[in-house]
């Protein structure tokens, strides 16, 4: 356990008891040596007393709103625990991304894999800081409904083509599917920096249960999958 960083999660402000809660635990997984932290989501769970698809929305939360990064990791096919990065504030009051880039600078003795490996999230940033002349203020923190506003005045996609969300292998109907789904199900007061970001949380940790997948790779709908798909008008998409 860190003693710096759980002091940080205490002090840490994130506006949900359960966030919090996981935050704290989170850091008491931290190693103050090596900045290792990968608790399984099984621990993470029963440790917090809550169910699979609650911690995970928190995690994608805390993720959204910058106190934490996740590298997800696999080896040889196999889902190995995630990596958290806590994004802890220096005593000397320096700024989130110097401390991010501190992180990053240590010797890969420690046995530290740095955030930067993710190559889906450097992906992320460079299709967000596209070549858009106008950028969404990233400090400021909105509704979906405020940050959709913004995106249309300055005349971007929503969701790019070329957005790493669409590496991850999945149809572009469905991707449509769970946008439509992730804009009606997002409560109207929730607030975040990067939706585009949230977005993708929701659709790789598999929070809107819209489809399953074969042992050969191929995608099919759930019940709740056609559902949405008829709710949306996508009948065509129901086999």
């Amino acid at each position: 356990m860190s003693f710096q960083a759980m002091s940080w999660a205490v002090d840490v402000d994130t506006g949900n008891a359960g966030q919090k809660l996981v935050l704290i635990m989170l850091a008491n997984y931290c190693n103050a040596h090596t900045g290792q932290c990968n608790p399984s989501h099984e621990r993470l769970a029963k440790e917090c007393c809550m169910g699979m698809s609650t911690l995970r929305m928190h995690l994608a939360s805390l993720e959204s709103s910058g106190h934490i990064s996740i590298e997800r990791r696999s080896t040889a096919g196999f889902k190995m625990p995630n990596q958290y990065v806590l994004h802890m504030q220096a005593q000397d009051s320096q700024n989130l991304a110097q401390d991010s880039q501190n992180l990053a600078n240590r010797s890969p003795e420690s046995g530290y894999k740095p955030v930067t490996t993710n190559h889906k999230k450097e992906k992320d940033k460079k299709a967000d800081a596209s070549d858009d002349a106008i950028s969404t203020p990233r400090s400021k923190k909105m509704t979906l409904k405020a940050w959709i506003e913004v995106e249309r005045a300055a005349g971007r996609t929503l969701i790019s083509k070329t957005d790493s969300i669409f590496e991850d292998g999945l149809p572009a109907d469905y991707v449509i599917l769970a946008w439509k789904t992730f804009a009606d199900t997002v409560k109207p007061s929730k607030l975040q920096i990067d939706w585009r970001q949230t977005f993708r949380n929701y659709v790789r940790g598999d929070y809107l249960k819209l489809w399953a997948v074969t042992r050969d790779g191929q995608f099919f709908l759930t019940t709740a999958g056609k559902q949405n798909a008829i709710r949306f008008g996508m009948q065509d998409l129901i086999a």
